[in-house]
C-alpha cells in the first residue's frame, strides 16, 4: 500500500511558492544548468566536479547594490586572474581553480541586462566576461531558460553571493572585495581511486573531491547496500554505495525500497529529504513539498526522471522530463491515465465525477486514505475537513490523479 501511495503521489502536479531565508553555510549546493547570454551552456556540478570553487553571484538588474559590487569589479578581477584556462578574458596566469556566474535572478528581461528599462541600474552586460544566466527573455519575448535557481537557493536579499566548493557546500560570501581570499577555506580533495576501489584516506591528498566524482571517474561499477543491516529489516537507515561494485543492489531505488521506508523532513524551508531511518515527518516527498511550500521538479539522473526534492529541477513536472527522453521512475512506470474530469475545485459538499471508472480513493497530504467509494457521479466530501486532498481515481487498467481543495 505505501509504495502504491508514494507512486500516486509522486506522479501529482503541484507549483506552490514560498518566502525563505538563504541556505546556511555548509547547505549542499542545488546544480542547475543554464545558456549564458551567448547560447553556451554551463552546469554547475561539471565546473565543481573539474576541481573549480564556483562564486555564483544573485542580484536584480533594479538593486544599487548589486550594482555597486558589480561595478567594483571584483567577481571581473576574481575571473580573469583565476578563472578556468582558455575561457575568453582569462589571464594565460591564471591559477585555473575558479569559475564566476552571475545570475539576474529576478526574472527581467535580455534588454533590462543590457540598459534598457526595467528601473535598471545601468549596463550589465559590457564589460562582463563570465557567464551571465538571464531568467527573463530575449528580444523576440522567448524564455531565455526554462529554469530560475533563485528559489531553490533561497534568495532572501538582493545580491547574495554563495561560493560554493567542489565538494558542493556553500558558504555566503558576501560583498567581499578580494573573493579568493575565501577559496583557501574549502576542503582539498580526500578522495582517492586504488583501481577497484574508491577510499578517503583522511589525509586531504586524494584526487577527487568527493566519493561520486572517485566513483565516475574511476569507472567502477554503482552498486548499493543497506547502511546496518540485512534487506527487508526496517529502520536500517539510507542506502550507500560501497565505491568498489560489491553492493547488494545495482539500482538505488530497489536498495531503499528493500531497506527502508521512505519518509522525508522539511530542512531550512528549502528542501524535503529523505533522513534514512524513517524518522520524516511526512510519509510522500509531494505532500512534504506541498506543506513547506516547495515546488515539484524533475531532473533526469543516470537516464531516470528524479524529482531533487528541493525545488530545483530542470523540468516542472515529470511528464516533460519523459517527453525530452529519460525514463520514468522505476516504479511508476506501468501507470496510464484515463480521462475523467473532477469538479467543482474548490469543492464544498459534493464533487462531481464525469467519465466511466471503477473506484475512488481520497487521500491527505500525510498519506492517509480518508474517503472510497466504489463509482458514483456524485461523492459526498462534506465529512472531510478543509484543505488539499489527493484524488485517485481506477477502472482498473488505469487511474487518475487529481488535486482538490475542500472548502466548506
Amino acid at each position: 500500500m505505501m509504495k502504491k501511495l508514494i507512486t500516486i503521489l509522486l506522479f501529482t502536479l503541484f507549483t506552490l511558492n514560498n518566502t525563505q531565508a538563504q541556505l546556511p553555510d555548509g547547505s549542499v549546493a542545488p546544480d542547475f544548468t543554464f545558456n549564458d547570454l551567448n547560447g553556451v551552456s554551463h552546469t554547475l556540478y561539471s565546473y565543481l566536479d573539474s576541481g573549480y570553487t564556483v562564486f555564483v553571484d544573485f542580484s536584480a538588474v533594479w538593486c544599487p547594490p548589486c550594482w555597486g559590487y558589480h561595478s567594483s569589479g571584483a567577481l571581473e578581477n576574481l575571473y580573469a586572474n583565476h578563472g578556468p584556462a582558455g575561457m575568453p578574458h582569462v589571464n594565460a596566469s591564471t591559477t585555473d581553480d575558479v569559475m564566476v556566474i552571475f545570475v539576474e535572478g529576478d526574472e527581467n528581461d535580455l534588454v533590462c541586462l543590457e540598459g534598457t528599462g526595467c528601473n535598471t541600474q545601468g549596463d550589465w552586460v559590457t564589460g562582463t566576461h563570465f557567464p551571465i544566466m538571464c531568467t527573463g527573455n530575449d528580444a523576440n519575448g522567448n524564455p531565455m531558460n526554462s529554469t530560475n535557481p533563485t528559489n531553490s537557493y533561497a534568495i532572501s536579499g538582493w545580491p547574495t553571493i554563495y561560493m560554493i566548493c567542489p565538494d558542493r557546500l556553500t558558504t555566503v560570501a558576501g560583498q567581499n572585495p578580494d573573493p579568493y581570499s575565501l577559496v583557501n577555506a574549502c576542503l582539498p580533495p580526500a578522495w582517492q581511486c586504488t583501481g577497484s576501489a574508491c577510499i578517503d584516506a583522511g589525509i586531504g591528498n586524494g584526487q577527487f573531491y568527493t566519493a561520486n566524482e572517485c566513483i565516475n571517474n574511476c569507472n567502477i561499477a554503482q552498486t548499493w547496500n543497506c547502511k546496518t543491516g540485512i534487506d527487508g529489516t526496517p529502520g536500517q537507515g539510507d542506502c550507500w554505495n560501497p565505491g568498489d561494485g560489491t553492493g547488494n543492489h545495482t539500482d538505488s531505488l530497489i536498495c531503499e525500497q528493500s531497506c527502508i521506508k521512505r519518509s522525508y523532513v522539511c530542512t531550512q524551508g528549502t528542501s524535503c529529504v529523505d533522513p534514512g531511518d524513517e524518522s520524516g515527518t511526512y510519509p510522500t516527498l509531494v505532500g512534504c513539498q506541498i506543506v513547506c511550500g516547495i515546488s515539484e521538479s524533475w531532473n533526469c539522473v543516470d537516464g531516470y526522471c528524479e524529482d531533487p526534492g528541493d525545488g530545483s529541477g530542470m523540468y516542472a513536472n515529470v511528464n516533460l522530463c519523459v517527453n525530452d527522453g529519460c525514463l520514468a521512475p522505476t516504479d511508476i512506470t506501468d501507470i496510464d491515465y484515463i480521462n475523467v474530469s473532477v469538479y467543482p475545485n474548490p469543492v464544498s459538499d459534493l464533487l462531481q465525477i464525469n467519465g466511466k471508472y471503477s473506484e475512488i480513493n481520497i487521500f491527505d497530504l500525510y498519506g492517509k486514505l480518508v474517503l472510497s467509494s466504489n463509482a458514483k457521479k456524485t461523492i459526498d466530501i462534506s465529512e472531510l475537513s478543509n484543505g488539499i486532498y489527493l484524488v485517485k481515481i481506477n477502472n482498473n487498467k488505469a487511474m487518475s490523479i487529481n488535486k482538490i481543495i475542500v472548502n466548506h
